[in-house]
């Protein structure tokens, strides 16, 4: 790191200058900031990272960090917002702009102060953060290291914490938004987006509100939102490592989706279903936690669904008086989905529900589609009532009887028939005369 050395002759009128920028060569220049943002006392002031100089100062701290953004040259660049707190009476508007990181000092929440935090003002009325372009705009924007304070009960009208619009490759990482007035965090019609190890608490609307097209959510939490935790839409959205819990509805939605991904995420004691899937085409639900969602929803819902993988995820309610009905339940007019290797136990009404007649359900713990039962036709009788001890209602292509003894008579044609949620009838075309005829019964869904 360059060193500037401070004469600190009373008289020489480059001392405080040079003292001011050495002050923050820590956390300015090696960050290769564009500009400082700090606040002294009451004012806010922002240092050239090129001349050590305050390029802009006053007491609106919204009006000091614009006053940056334009000034970037159209390469863009960086602006650095040292700890502490910022009440913010206009947007910090990144509309149209290129190549700028947006970034604070630290959002670790247990240091004093708060880290750099950007409180919505009252009146503010809109989004804390924007990037709104009537057009698309390959941003490349970094938003980084900051904390945002909606002060909901001090807007008039609804907004978001961060709000994009038309702004591709982006990233949005280690900011943690709270009670904004709307969403915490709001993606439109932009693609490219990677929001990572971000925080969406006790928002009025959605945590994360992400309609938008090849977006990645990984490594956040979202909690307490009025609506949901996550709400997702669009093609090639993907979330890894992402937990939702005790959100007034869904703990995670998509609806109509396209090549999307849930994969090790969590979802817990939601008011409506864990994870729900609406309209949606080949995604996968792989290796995810939803539990002790509400009375009257499931783990997992897949609603007119199509071709979805549901793959080794744990779905269950452990509460001592449980609540969630469902554990993976298809509804609508879902088909052609795989359901396979999840571990289902303890939902109130049923584990799993299948509609699809193509759908295929395999090698779950807690759903049995796999059997193997006994059954004897006696000497004198051609049937026998069967319990097939399985959680769905058998296809008659899915029982298999095989007998395994000599009868005295020739009992001709082997059938089933009666199959209900229960049972199934075994018949033979006659009876078995002395000796009784004994099968094994394997019940196998068709796969």
């Amino acid at each position: 790191m360059v060193e500037f050395t401070a004469y600190h002759a009373v008289t020489h009128p480059l001392v405080k200058v040079i003292d001011d920028w050495n002050s923050l060569l820590d956390h300015g220049l090696e960050k290769a900031a564009s500009y400082v943002i700090r606040k002294n006392g009451a004012t806010y002031e922002a240092i050239n990272g090129s001349t050590g100089k305050i390029s802009f100062s006053g007491a609106n701290a919204a009006t000091v960090i614009n006053s940056c953004i334009t000034a970037l040259s159209a390469s863009g660049g960086t602006i650095f917002i040292k700890n502490g707190q910022y009440d913010i009476t206009a947007s910090i508007n990144l509309t149209g702009a290129k190549s700028i990181t947006l970034t604070g000092e630290t959002r670790a929440l247990e240091i004093a102060g708060w880290g750099t935090r950007l409180n919505a003002a009252n009146g503010l009325n809109s989004p804390v953060i924007t990037s709104n372009n009537g057009a698309e705009i390959d941003a490349s924007l970094l938003i980084k290291d900051l904390i945002i304070s909606g002060n909901s009960v001090g807007q008039g009208v609804n907004a978001d914490g961060i709000y994009f619009k038309n702004t591709f490759y982006s990233t949005i990482e280690n900011v943690y938004v709270y009670d904004a007035k709307f969403d915490g965090f709001s993606i439109l019609q932009s693609e490219v987006i990677l929001i990572k190890n971000c925080y969406a608490f006790n928002n009025k609307h959605h945590g994360f509100y992400i309609p938008t097209n090849e977006a990645r959510l990984t490594n956040c939490q979202t909690a307490n939102n009025a609506l949901a935790g996550i709400f997702f839409s669009g093609f090639g959205v993907h979330l890894n490592n992402v937990l939702a819990w005790q959100n007034a509805q869904y703990g995670i939605i998509g609806n109509i989706l396209d090549d999307f991904s849930i994969v090790d995420c969590d979802s817990w004691n939601n008011a409506f279903d864990g994870i729900n899937i609406d309209t949606s085409t080949g995604g996968r639900i792989i290796g995810c936690e939803s539990k002790n969602n509400a009375a009257g929803h499931a783990g997992i819902l897949l609603v007119d669904a199509i071709g979805v993988l549901v793959l080794g995820n744990q779905v269950f309610d452990d509460q001592g008086a449980p609540t969630q009905d469902y554990g993976i339940y298809e509804t609508g007019t879902s088909n052609y989905n795989v359901i396979l290797g999840n571990r289902i136990d303890g939902c109130v009404t049923s584990n799993i529900r299948v509609i699809g007649a193509n759908t295929k359900v395999k090698y779950n713990q807690g759903f049995v589609t796999e059997n193997r039962v006994p059954a004897t036709i006696t000497a004198a009788a051609t049937s026998i009532v069967v319990p097939h001890l399985c959680d769905y209602t058998p296809a008659v292509g899915d029982i298999h009887p095989t007998l395994t003894n000599l009868p005295t008579n020739d009992i001709g044609d082997v059938y089933v028939d009666t199959i209900g949620a229960a049972n199934f009838t075994l018949h033979c075309r006659n009876v078995p005369g002395g000796a009784t005829a004994i099968f094994d019964v394997e019940i196998r869904r068709t796969p």
